[in-house]
């Protein structure tokens, strides 16, 4: 024992060595031996190293959302331009991320999380100059080819004057591509042209005039890197069937720095070879197959954004991870009045595989199911917390694993609204054209009022049968959940048969009026889930809020103002609290702080009896919402108050909506 002592005030005490009798024979070898402090206890010191890891790795992913607003605004400012081909969801995207970078700039109070709104302000600018790049560079020239007509049997003696706009031209079957005339233009690559010339050209001239014919050529079929200086041309299929190939046409954007070395390369040949050749020949690459070529060009700009958009991860990535080696951790920070930290363990994103439970998890449900905003203290923790829960896409993986609103019910109402938006809009866009103003506004009605109006009331209903269990725990209120549930399993197998006859509807009109196929069609139409992807986080940013209860006669606007108003309103009771504890509220020896005491004393008083109903055994003001949104207002708020008058009383003696006598409303806003 004095051994054993003296050996464990040497090396001190080590959770992972057991220290065996060295003359207990019966004991079972455990691990290895170490000189004078017995046996390792490999399985402890393995579970002692995963649960260190997991310690280290808590701070990093729980600032992991926060890092990736910088990502997600990155995104949302560069696919728009650099994939999409409308204009108005580019400016609906900036407008969004300008909303959101003020916002940020505006709430945020602690230091650290100004520079995070810094560094939202600097990625969303980085995505705004690469998405117009690669929207000049590879998306103008693929709609560009798509649109523009083509052309057969044209003869190559023709003068290039009447296809400067055709994307592909099909020359006569006596067109050939005279490699022996090919040149090779050195300028950091080996630029090669040669002159593509009809029967007549090719044979010796019979006459002086058919001898002028053959010097002149207006077509050039060229290529990078595919001959020789001299005598050479091997760019394209010089099989004897091809006899077209797509004509290299100016954009208008960026540099032309390939048109006009082409054309150098042209005037050199031209000179080498005694040829006649106009100021501004037309450039071909030689193919018979232009489809592919042009959707190279589309699978160019996906790659561009791809890797643009993995790299702006990667550098989030390695900060976040860099900080968190230095200890510089954005939540870990003490309690205060604008960080919350009972509130922040409320917070999760996604799934829930090890089984977490939640602080308050009634509260954080009804908190949940009202579209609460102010939760952690920093507004842009609880935006992304908001916007996971909100987001009619993010929201099938990303919704809290508690959110009544289940990930199922998800992904099925954003199935059903994505085909109620792409394929009405392939229909009626066959009608108004597949671009111009027409095709935008109607995009923009089907993305905005039937979708909003469907997801309004399925989200509704989805939540109704949680909330009468978690309101109404007796008999009545498990009945009124289990009536809840069936109406809204009825109405989701209606909304889906609906479904399923307008997509047939508008299928059997395309197929009969269009000539390309159904699916190029819809796929040509499905931006409209682009636009419904950020219509909705701006309309969540813009939309009116009205006050209820405590609230009523106040609004304010989207998401940023009802932090504020709620922001407020928490500070509010927290001063209530603080006063009450010290039993005086004129405690203060400052004679305007004493003022201001008293002032907020009455104000928050009063509030929260409002907002509580005169309950004193506890202050939640988040139980019931400050606001909802004005078509929760104007919809489902009048249904409210008709059903109120003439509703009967349930066995459980509370009316479904009537608030007297301790009875809840079901009111869910934003």
């Amino acid at each position: 024992m004095g051994e054993g002592a003296a050996s464990q005030m040497q090396y001190g005490t080590m959770p992972e060595i057991v220290q065996l009798s060295t003359g207990d024979a019966k004991t079972p070898a455990a691990g290895p031996t170490v000189p004078g402090r017995g046996r390792m206890d490999i399985k402890g010191m393995a579970k002692n190293a995963v649960e260190f890891a997991k310690s280290d790795l808590r701070p990093l992913l729980a600032d992991m959302p926060v890092f990736l607003l910088p990502w997600i605004l990155f995104c949302a400012s560069f696919l728009p331009i650099g994939l999409m081909e409308e204009k108005a969801l580019s400016w609906l995207a900036m407008a969004m991320v300008v909303i959101i970078v003020a916002g940020f700039w505006w709430l945020s109070s602690g230091r650290a999380f100004k520079l995070m709104a810094f560094a939202c302000l600097a990625f969303a600018a980085t995505g705004t100059y690469l998405g117009t790049y690669g929207r000049w560079k590879f998306l103008a020239p693929y709609h560009l080819y798509s649109r523009s007509p083509f052309l057969l049997d044209v003869l190559p003696s023709d003068s290039p004057e009447a296809y400067r706009d055709i994307g592909y031209i099909g020359f006569s079957r006596d067109a050939r591509i005279d490699a022996s005339k090919g040149l090779g233009y050195r300028s950091d690559k080996l630029w090669c042209v040669a002159p593509i010339l009809g029967y007549e050209q090719l044979m010796p001239p019979a006459s002086s005039e058919a001898a002028l014919k053959q010097e002149r050529a207006n077509f050039w079929a060229v290529g990078q890197d595919c001959c020789q200086k001299r005598g050479s041309f091997s760019c394209s299929d010089m099989d004897k069937k091809v006899h077209g190939g797509i004509a290299l046409l100016d954009t208008g954007r960026g540099p032309t720095s390939v048109i006009s070395t082409y054309k150098k390369a042209v005037a050199a040949a031209a000179k080498t070879y005694g040829l006649v050749t106009p100021e501004d020949p037309i450039l071909i690459r030689w193919t018979d197959t232009p489809a592919p070529m042009i959707d190279e060009m589309y699978s160019d700009a996906i790659n561009y954004a791809t890797l643009a958009s993995l790299t702006a991860l990667g550098i989030v990535i390695v900060a976040l991870t860099f900080l968190s080696c230095l200890g510089l951790n954005l939540t870990k920070r003490e309690p205060g009045i604008d960080w919350h930290a009972e509130e922040f363990e409320m917070i999760a994103f996604g799934f829930n595989p090890s089984g977490k439970t939640f602080p308050k998890e009634e509260e954080l449900q009804l908190g949940l199911m009202s579209g609460r905003c102010y939760w952690s203290g920093e507004v842009m923790y609880d935006y992304i917390f908001h916007l996971a829960n909100k987001h009619l896409f993010l929201g099938c993986l990303f919704c809290h694993p508690l959110h009544p609103y289940s990930k199922w019910e998800r992904v099925f109402v954003g199935i059903m609204i994505c085909l109620f938006i792409i394929f009405p809009v392939s229909a009626f866009s066959l009608k108004c054209g597949p671009n111009g103003s027409a095709r935008t506004v109607l995009l923009l009605l089907f993305v905005t009022i039937p979708r909003n109006g469907f997801k309004l009331y399925l989200s509704q209903i989805a939540q109704e049968d949680t909330w009468w269990e978690l309101k109404r725990k007796n008999k009545g209120g498990v009945e009124l959940s289990r009536q809840a549930f069936k109406w809204e399993m009825s109405f989701l197998l209606t909304a889906a048969f609906a479904c399923a006859i307008t997509c047939f509807a508008c299928a059997s009109y395309i197929m009969a009026a269009s000539t390309t196929s159904l699916g190029a069609t819809l796929k040509y139409n499905s931006d409209g889930i682009a636009f419904a992807a950020i219509v909705e986080p701006l309309l969540d940013l813009v939309s009116p809020l009205v006050g209820i209860e405590s609230q009523s006669g106040s609004w304010t606007l989207g998401f940023f103002g009802r932090w504020r108003r709620e922001r407020d309103f928490f500070q509010q009771m927290g001063s209530l609290e603080g006063i009450e504890e010290s039993g005086d509220p004129l405690h203060s020896e400052d004679q305007k702080a004493r003022a201001e005491a008293v002032e907020a004393f009455d104000r928050t008083a009063a509030a929260l009896a409002a907002a509580e109903q005169g309950s004193k055994r506890s202050r939640k003001p988040f139980i019931r919402p400050l606001f909802q949104d004005f078509g929760s207002e104007l919809f489902l708020g009048r249904k409210e108050r008709k059903s109120e008058k003439g509703r009967k009383k349930s066995k459980s003696g509370c009316s479904t909506t009537l608030q007297k006598d301790g009875c809840p409303s079901i009111s869910f806003g934003g």
